[in-house]
């Protein structure tokens, strides 16, 4: 079985976008593509809002560090396991010199899963399984 990519934002006949609604459930996201492989649904996303300052010392000049990928375990979509795929980038504060990364709607840090896929687990726990 091949898997299926989609590109979301796709132009119409008429030249105007299609509507990206949020299909992961959380706000913040923006979807850039999903990709249904025969186990798991990979939903690509990148923030909607960029960083305009440091949350140490609220300086405004901040210097790229570099991009990277966030994997993380999302609720069950269309009867396949999720996984988001979250682009991030990596800031360093010209006045303080810390580096940090924007937090992230829905995802505590150091987690490799979201809340609502969390809660899920702990009402299936709680409810019997």
């Amino acid at each position: 079985m091949r898997a299926l990519h989609l590109k979301l934002g796709a132009s119409r006949p008429d030249g105007m976008l299609t509507p990206m609604n949020n299909i992961i459930g959380l706000r913040g996201y923006r979807e850039t593509s999903i990709n249904y492989k025969p186990q798991i649904v990979e939903v690509d996303l990148e923030l909607e809002l960029r960083l305009k300052s440091c949350p140490c010392c609220g300086a405004t000049k901040l210097h790229s560090k570099g991009r990277y990928e966030r994997r993380v375990r999302h609720l069950t979509s269309f009867g396949r396991e999720s996984l988001l795929r979250i682009d991030l980038q990596r800031y360093r504060c010209c006045e303080c010199n810390r580096t940090f990364v924007p937090t992230l709607p829905g995802i505590l840090p150091w987690r490799q899963s979201s809340e609502p896929f969390r809660e899920g687990v702990y009402q299936s726990h709680h409810d019997g399984m």
